[in-house]
């Protein structure tokens, strides 16, 4: 979504898009097959918080959600989707191994 939305402002060109989706490090998460319950837990979550996001925002916590990935962003507001792990540095997501 938000890739897309970059790829597209930027008018990159269809040679530069091929080459884009060969990244070995790129993952696509098909936001339309997120079921409409994901989104409905984030909107309704957070409205009765009183505490809306950006849609395009709730959009990628749905994602995030559905397949139980923590999500790297600077943004602060996704603090407020109940259930989804956030961080804005690698120290967030360190996992401690004995």
């Amino acid at each position: 979504m938000v890739v897309l939305r970059w790829v597209l402002e930027r008018n990159i060109t269809e040679g530069n898009l091929s080459n884009f989706w060969k990244y070995p490090k790129l993952t696509v998460w098909r936001s339309i097959a997120i079921p409409p319950l994901y989104y409905a837990k984030v909107y309704y979550g957070l409205r009765k918080k009183g505490n809306p996001i950006p849609t395009n925002d709730m959009w990628i916590a749905a994602t995030a959600l559905q397949y139980n990935l923590a999500l790297f962003s600077y943004d602060k507001h996704f603090r407020a989707v109940d259930g989804l792990i956030t961080g804005n540095s690698s120290a967030d997501f360190a996992i401690i191994r004995s």
